[in-house]
């Protein structure tokens, strides 16, 4: 009962949704207080006892990938809203990376491509989030780089995905998204492990997905972006028109505007 009721809630809140139009880190951690709310706390301490449940019915069974990827994404969020350091967020990757090991060591093969309810294989689930560690250990796989080109229902592949650095660049995507504290705070607490990490996440992906021999294509992925980014403004429209790599552009326009809104909540402050 408790699983049922609290999954789809942990996931729903997790993730972004985001194809649907809609110096120091130190200054991010000084705005807390204006994001956290009383909902987003309970949901977090609802999370928190869903994962030590999933773990205790899980036993000694390995678990899946995708819920390996989802309990990361509740995880991740976890410390952001906590300690908020970078080592504990690559400490995480590293304990589900070696779930993922240990799943390709004695799992069903299978499931190492199966598509969530999304449509998404692990290999785009990680991509999405830009979980380079645990795109790298499914490419150990070889069921899973012989899918590597597989797409969802709307034609997105992990490479598409790790193009679009949405959990970088939703903001620039859909500027809305600094509005609703819903999508905005698990982002936002999370992004030391976006901003810190001495490759970038996504740029790693694409790297990986490359090296395993993914199908690339510059055009697909700025139509995707312009396709799914119906409120950006004219500017970035252009750009990512322009662009010659998409992943570096929308990763430039989302660290550009979130300097920007981060000066803005600070002014406010004063």
């Amino acid at each position: 009962m408790l699983s049922a009721f609290l999954n789809p809630a942990c996931s729903e809140y997790m993730s972004l949704a985001p194809l649907i139009p809609f110096g120091p880190f130190d200054s991010v951690r000084t705005l807390m207080s204006i994001t956290i709310t009383i909902p987003h706390i309970v949901l977090l301490v609802c999370c928190a006892i869903l994962e030590l449940f999933n773990t205790a019915i899980a036993g000694d069974s390995p678990k899946k990938p995708h819920q390996v990827i989802a309990d990361l994404r509740q995880r991740m969020y976890a410390i952001g809203e906590t300690t908020g350091r970078f080592n504990d967020f690559v400490e995480a990757e590293r304990k589900a990376a070696t779930d993922i090991q240990t799943y390709i060591a004695g799992g069903d093969p299978t499931a190492l491509i199966e598509k969530n309810n999304t449509g998404q294989t692990p290999l785009m689930a990680a991509a999405f989030m830009g979980y380079s560690e645990l795109v790298s250990e499914l490419l150990k796989s070889d069921n899973v780089r012989k899918s590597v080109d597989d797409v969802n229902p709307k034609g997105v592949s992990a490479w598409l995905y790790a193009n679009m650095a949405f959990r970088q660049a939703v903001w620039v995507c859909n500027p809305t998204a600094f509005k609703d504290q819903f999508t905005w705070v698990p982002l936002f607490v999370t992004q030391p492990y976006y901003m810190q990490s001495a490759e970038n996440p996504y740029r790693r992906t694409r790297r990986l997905l490359e090296e395993s021999g993914a199908k690339t294509g510059l055009e697909q992925a700025k139509k995707l972006w312009q396709d799914t980014c119906k409120l950006q403004d004219e500017r970035t429209s252009t750009k990512v028109q322009e662009s010659n790599d998409l992943l570096e552009t929308v990763l430039a326009e989302g660290a550009e505007k979130l300097a920007r809104f981060l000066a803005e909540q600070q002014f406010k402050k004063k």
